[in-house]
């Protein structure tokens, strides 16, 4: 245990502290150290109430042997419960036994003492050392004082609290409002965007789709089943072909070029060719897409229409043929020949064997002589529909002017094939020329291609020369146009009978 006891006047004021030495369970000396009271004084002293306070060390039985009166700085010896605390003093339900009785079982305590007309308010703590109590007394006006300090400072604390927490509330239910706000602006724009849909989709005659580049998925409107007669299919980019049955079967390379295209993740793509509908009649329609990217530039969705254009394609061909067109005749004129000529030799026609026939009228002028210009125009015009049925659908018939005509004949066997066309047209002339009573024949020039020449211009020059023989040889004949020493004139059992044609 430790011991402590006063120094007596050999030594100077202050507290001497014994702690037994022991060894093998017996004590065989103690160690022993002086504390001065202004040491001990110094530890007891606190700052927690800005010096108004006293502060005491004490044992159980209340002999003080350190107090630090710290609005004085001076020490003092006494005991605590003959000078400090009596039945008189304590306040409240505790009394001076009690209080003892406290102190000798080492129990924490806190009273009400009155002393020199002040109350204080006092805490006993036991320190752990020996049976020493730490004893703290602070009048009660600076405690009450720092009491309603530190409610007011909680106070505060706590209103500021309460601030930021209603600010915070306020400003998350300002933001609920406002998402709310936007949430029910954009529902009632999505309705308002489905009713505008609906109602631009039973407007419109266009059948609009849609294609999920995920899964490939072709979904149509309703427009379709009106269009075509028949309920959408079920389509997918995987499964092109089940859409096959729509496409007009000359068109399906365009249709598979334009898939082609919707694949590739263009931006935009369109397409004009033919479809059919549930009774395989076939209209002209343009189809049209559109890409929809996502954020990585991915083509995530499709959208497209179909349009019904046949009346468009209609008034356009009438409007091409009415460009291309004799107008006496309805035949092709020379420049719509050329056109035509020119772009089948470039494309399809390039390797395959062709010829070109020049022909004209001999004695022409005595019809418009004779009978007058207007039956001229009628026999043009009936050699014109003759000959529209001698030649093929594919082949091209030309008046170039006048009573000049040209025939482009595609892909035949030999030369004799275009010879013997040639005898043909010679034929309807002379059944033509006996209805109207005035003998007029045709001379006719054919080149080939591409012996005689690969372009319209060099074909057409070249069949010119073979007709300017034919002319100079007597007229109502066929010649192939060739070098002189492999010229070649055929002739009909019909001789020309010596007129000419101016």
């Amino acid at each position: 245990m430790i011991a402590v006891g006063r120094v007596g006047e050999l030594m100077p004021s202050g507290i001497l502290v014994a702690v037994p030495v022991k060894e093998n369970g017996f004590t065989v000396g103690a160690l022993v150290a002086r504390m001065d009271r202004e040491t001990i004084s110094g530890l007891t002293q606190t700052s927690a109430f800005e010096g108004f306070t006293y502060a005491l060390l004490s044992d159980a039985a209340g002999n003080v042997f350190a107090v630090a009166d710290q609005t004085t700085q001076e020490t003092y010896s006494f005991n605590l419960f003959d000078e400090f605390v009596s039945d008189a003093a304590l306040q409240g339900d505790m009394t001076e036994a009690k209080l003892k009785e406290s102190f000798l079982n080492g129990e924490t305590t806190s009273t009400t003492t009155l002393r020199g007309g002040k109350t204080y308010y006092s805490v006993n703590v036991p320190i752990g050392v020996a049976d020493w109590f730490f004893v703290l007394a602070v009048p009660s006006t600076v405690a009450d004082e720092l009491s309603a300090k530190i409610i007011t400072y909680v106070l505060v604390m706590l209103v500021l609290v309460i601030l930021v927490h209603t600010s915070v509330i306020f400003g998350a239910y300002q933001h609920e409002v406002e998402t709310v706000r936007v949430l029910e602006r954009d529902k009632e724009l999505m309705r308002q965007s489905s009713e505008q849909y609906a109602l631009v989709n039973r407007l419109s005659n266009e059948v609009l789709f849609t294609v999920d580049m995920e899964n490939g998925r072709i979904l149509f409107n309703d427009c379709f089943e009106s269009m075509f007669g028949m309920p959408a299919p079920s389509c997918t980019l995987d499964h092109i072909e089940d859409c096959y049955r729509l496409i007009f079967e000359p068109d399906r390379p365009a249709f598979i070029r334009f898939i082609e295209h919707m694949n590739a993740g263009a931006p935009e793509a369109h397409e004009e060719l033919r479809m059919k509908n549930f009774r395989s009649i076939v209209r002209w329609k343009r189809l049209e897409i559109y890409t929809v990217f996502d954020s990585e530039g991915r083509s995530r969705q499709v959208v497209g229409k179909i349009t019904d254009i046949h009346r468009q394609k209609q008034s356009l061909q009438r409007l091409r043929r009415k460009a291309d067109s004799d107008p006496l005749t309805g035949l092709l004129n020379r420049g719509a020949l050329e056109q035509y000529t020119k772009a089948f030799l470039q494309g399809e026609g390039r390797e395959e064997m062709h010829a070109f026939l020049i022909l004209d009228f001999d004695n022409f002028k005595q019809v418009n002589d004779t009978l007058g210009h207007s039956e001229g125009d009628r026999m043009l015009i009936e050699f014109a529909h003759a000959v529209s049925r001698l030649f093929r659908a594919g082949d091209l018939i030309a008046r170039l002017g006048g009573d000049e005509y040209t025939m482009f004949m595609k892909y035949i066997d030999s030369d004799q094939s275009a010879v013997d066309k040639g005898d043909q047209v010679r034929g309807a002339m002379a059944v033509i020329s006996a209805s109207f009573g005035v003998p007029v024949t045709v001379s006719v020039g054919i080149s080939i291609y591409n012996r005689d020449g690969s372009t319209f211009e060099a074909l057409y020059k070249a069949a010119d020369a073979a007709l300017y023989r034919v002319k100079k040889s007597g007229k109502n004949a066929c010649a192939l146009f060739s070098e002189p020493k492999s010229s070649e004139l055929t002739e009909t059992e019909d001789q020309d009978n010596g007129t000419t044609n101016d």
